[in-house]
């Protein structure tokens, strides 16, 4: 099977590749050349360079790749295509380039997470949930119960105490005017046992 001509590489030196060849490439420069002097001249260079093809057997490749390089001149020797050529091929070359033998079309496979592990997965945490819970000491709504008011059922034992002192207080006075009340009697019976002697007859 015949090797398909390629007048990119075979013309230009531009080695094989997956992306077609930007302007840089087609005249030769270095990337994102300013220099509008530098521009030209290289363009024309390769456009005489292509043009020694057109009588040769790959003349219709010869007449795409000078329309090709004349674009490619007069996008970049004006300021204002020049400037968003220069930003879209920034973006290009920043984004990996597909591989050779894959499709630029076909999207990547993603890894997907095996059901087991994801079902596990679940399983662990809700075994850590439980067990959070369970450690977590339970509050009553109403931890105290309120008793009822033991100044309401008795007395308190110092008040009592108070008032057996007070009731006992008067105690003593009692005591001394019986115990006087019964000496005067006594004296005033003696008296009369005396006097009753006295007048009885010898």
């Amino acid at each position: 099977m015949a090797e398909q001509f390629d007048p990119y590489r075979k013309w230009l030196g531009i080695p094989d590749q997956s992306q077609h060849p930007h302007h840089y490439q087609l005249l030769g420069l270095a990337l994102f050349e300013d220099d509008p002097d530098v521009i030209e001249n290289a363009a024309n260079r390769q456009m005489t360079h292509v043009r020694s093809f057109q009588t040769g057997q790959y003349a219709s490749y010869s007449q795409d790749l000078l329309n090709e390089i004349a674009q490619a001149k007069i996008c970049l020797l004006q300021p204002g295509s020049k400037a968003s050529y220069d930003l879209q091929l920034q973006t290009k070359l920043k984004s990996p380039a597909p591989h050779p033998g894959m499709d630029p079309m076909t999207p990547v496979a993603t890894t997907a997470i095996p059901v087991a592990a994801a079902a596990n997965t679940e399983v662990a945490t809700s075994v850590r949930a439980a067990a959070i819970e369970q450690a977590t000491p339970v509050r009553p709504n109403n931890p105290v119960v309120e008793l009822p008011n033991q100044a309401n059922t008795g007395s308190n034992p110092v008040s009592r105490r108070a008032r057996k002192r007070k009731s006992n207080a008067g105690l003593p006075w009692l005591l001394a005017l019986g115990a006087l009340i019964g000496v005067g009697l006594l004296v005033a019976v003696l008296m009369l046992l005396l006097n009753n002697n006295d007048i009885a007859p010898k």
